[in-house]
């Protein structure tokens, strides 16, 4: 409970946020969606935690995931115009053209948010998985052929196993991944290398600032030493306003549902055939402890601990007056109950 309150007092100070999310079922056939959120503050901190397990016991529809997640972003007072981007699995039920999850929530921006547009992304990790299951090898009659084929094939998978295993992991940003998706290459070019990017080629509002930086030769060395996260922490916050906000945002997006999917391994290991009456409020904190970067704050929750246990003790020792109303009405039954037992047994009243 503790962990929740952090990342419930983190997100008010968010200036962007993005979501990832899945939905798999439990041993119990419940649907479990679960919803992670990466959010960025005003000082360029990184938060990465699971917002919420939402639990679906009817239908699974894209309405039904789109309730769930609105519900919890209202649960922990994030406003959808700072929503940066969704990162799906690709599931019909999530990116359907007319009732999928993400169509109707950029219908609710739009409604509420007119200026204001989210990107939706296919994690990549579910695109290479189905790049590697279309590829067939072909079994040739001659013996040269298939071998040519078979070699071809070997140096294919050491490619997509190298590359499934850069796509794994937590903190991966969207532009060490995505650098060929055509429709957000340019700003992720200028997120990565904002020293050689064109400044042509950048937003209005950028181009001043993206001057002022690369005539800066200390920045450049900055950038050269830094990580790029504490690069741009560093930059001055009214000199170069716009940029570090567009960098705010483009640091957010999540590069796969990665993270879903290694919660789910907990979520059937915690929740298994030996265990499948564990609640769904139980497993939550489960999945939230085993997953959380944050540390619990135990000092707060010992006292909360022993008062708590303060009250129950007081509880027991100085009942209610309801409660001793009560128990005088049992007592009095129990009494009346008696006597009538013993007036039906007296001897010499039956005689």
């Amino acid at each position: 409970m503790n962990i929740q309150e952090q990342v419930l007092t983190a997100s008010v100070s968010f200036q962007w946020f993005s979501i990832a999310l899945d939905e798999s079922n439990d041993i119990q056939d419940t649907a479990q969606v679960l919803i992670y959120i990466r959010g960025i503050d005003e000082k360029l901190q990184i938060t990465e935690e699971l917002l919420s397990m939402e639990s679906l016991k009817d239908t699974v529809t894209g309405k039904d995931l789109y309730n769930s997640v609105i519900n919890s972003l209202i649960r922990s007072r994030l406003s959808l115009d700072k929503l940066a981007s969704i990162t799906t699995d690709g599931a019909p039920s999530l990116i359907g053209k007319h009732c999928g999850l993400v169509t109707l929530m950029n219908d609710k921006i739009k409604e509420d948010f007119p200026s204001h547009s989210v990107l939706s992304f296919h994690c990549i990790i579910h695109q290479e998985s189905l790049c590697r299951s279309s590829f067939k090898l072909k079994h040739g009659n001659e013996c040269d052929e298939w071998v040519c084929d078979f070699a071809f094939a070997v140096d294919i998978m050491q490619k997509l196993n190298e590359l499934n295993t850069k796509l794994q992991g937590k903190g991966l940003f969207a532009h060490e991944l995505f650098a060929d998706f055509k429709a957000i290459e340019g700003q992720f070019d200028l997120l990565s290398s904002p020293f050689a990017c064109d400044v042509e080629t950048a937003a209005e509002e950028l181009q001043v600032e993206l001057i002022d930086l690369q005539a800066d030769n200390s920045l450049k060395r900055l950038f050269e030493n830094k990580p790029l996260v504490e690069f741009y922490a560093s930059l001055h916050s009214e000199k170069f306003k716009n940029l570090k906000n567009f960098a705010r945002k483009m640091f957010v997006i999540f590069a796969s549902t990665y993270i879903c999917e290694q919660t789910f391994s907990i979520l059937k290991v915690n929740k298994s055939k030996n265990r499948s009456l564990l609640t769904d409020s139980n497993l939550q904190s489960v999945l939230r402890i085993s997953t959380s970067n944050l540390t619990p704050n135990f000092n707060k929750l010992q006292i909360l601990n022993e008062k708590a246990t303060s009250d129950r003790r007081l509880g027991c020792k100085s009942p209610s007056s309801s409660q001793m109303k009560g128990k005088e009405v049992t007592l009095s039954r129990e009494d009346e109950e008696v006597q009538n037992y013993k007036s039906d047994s007296d001897p010499k009243k039956s005689s």
